[in-house]
């Protein structure tokens, strides 16, 4: 009788593990399916997943702050502000699989005022808080009150939903002209410079009324769809369907040796390329009509459009299928 006890004790306890296991296999296969459970993008002190969170907490145990922590691969950013006030300041860093961050604190002009340097561990980030010139140090703590998941690109272009307006043109031409076209303190300005006598020399483009209009009325619009577009007023430059699992891929080239090695890169069901959603590629298109004015650009023939999650922006690169000219349009909220 002690031996038939003995047996069907373990044959229970066979069947509960084999059930517990039976369970995990299948909320592991889910959480891959669906993206992930929010509490399970932290698993110990190890960061596995991508996503965007919010937490509250102090500096120096007085100042009380709402930050916003976006990790998108191992590259970082968001925004935090003091509460009671409406000014934010961007953030913008890496982080280690082990939770290390390092973060700069920027300023609306892109400057460096500040950083963060924590660890996450769970729910909670604490670190030290520096001054820019690293003169002051206050320690920080955080706690998360809010998690969603950017572990696909419909996680990625939900967040992203909106519009996103122009904020600068940088390009090149040939191996010594530069140009520069950039919002500065809600106002437009733009230079070009090349070589000289061996010297590099600077001068400044004339922008006019409808230069300016033009620029800012560019702009990037995730709809409701997921589908992207990008304007120039009321004309579509691109239009980018949603698709799941691969980007809107038009090259006509077959031949790698004759794409421009930007293209030639490019794997149409590899969207996700470090740090940034490759969503189309093309080498063949022509906006020489609608982007042009006082400010430089070069003509151009290829484009690759691209969201950076962690820095919530679009780029637009337009270039050359054969040479080094370009240009990179910077899209933000």
């Amino acid at each position: 009788m002690k031996q038939n006890i003995v047996i069907f004790s373990l044959i229970l306890l066979g069947a509960m593990c084999a059930c517990q296991q039976s369970t995990h296999t299948k909320t592991s296969e889910t959480e891959t399916q669906d993206s992930i459970t929010m509490d399970g993008a932290i698993a110990g002190d190890l960061i596995v997943e991508n996503f965007v969170a919010n937490y509250k907490g102090t500096i120096n145990d007085q100042y009380p702050i709402s930050l916003e922590f976006i990790k998108f691969t191992s590259t970082v950013g968001g925004s935090y502000k003091y509460d009671g006030k409406n000014t934010s300041l961007k953030l913008k860093g890496s982080m280690e699989d082990t939770g290390e961050i390092r973060m700069s604190e920027l300023n609306s002009e892109g400057e460096e005022t500040g950083f963060f340097e924590g660890k996450m561990v769970g729910e909670k980030i604490t670190g030290t808080w520096y001054n820019k010139k690293r003169t002051k140090s206050m320690p920080f703590s955080l706690e998360r009150t809010s998690i969603a998941s950017l572990q696909t690109k419909s996680d990625i272009l939900s967040d992203a939903m909106g519009q996103f307006s122009l904020t600068s043109i940088t390009g090149s031409a040939g191996a010594n002209t530069m140009f520069d076209t950039y919002r500065e303190n809600s106002q437009w300005r733009s230079s070009s410079s090349g070589i000289t006598s061996g010297m590099r020399e600077e001068y400044k483009n004339e922008l006019s009324d409808a230069d300016i209009q033009l620029l800012n009325n560019l702009h990037v619009e995730v709809d409701e769809q997921l589908n992207v577009h990008v304007y120039a007023g009321l004309i579509e430059l691109v239009n980018c369907p949603f698709k799941a699992g691969e980007m809107e891929y038009r090259v006509k080239e077959t031949d790698k040796e004759k794409m421009n090695l930007k293209i030639a890169g490019i794997i149409p069901t590899n969207i996700i390329n470090d740090t940034h959603l490759d969503l189309v590629a093309d080498d063949h298109v022509d906006f020489s009509g609608t982007l042009k004015g006082g400010f430089d650009m070069v003509a151009l023939n290829n484009m690759i459009l691209s969201y950076y999650p962690a820095e919530r922006k679009f780029e637009l690169d337009l270039f050359y299928g054969v040479c080094c000219d370009g240009n990179i349009l910077t899209f933000q909220k």
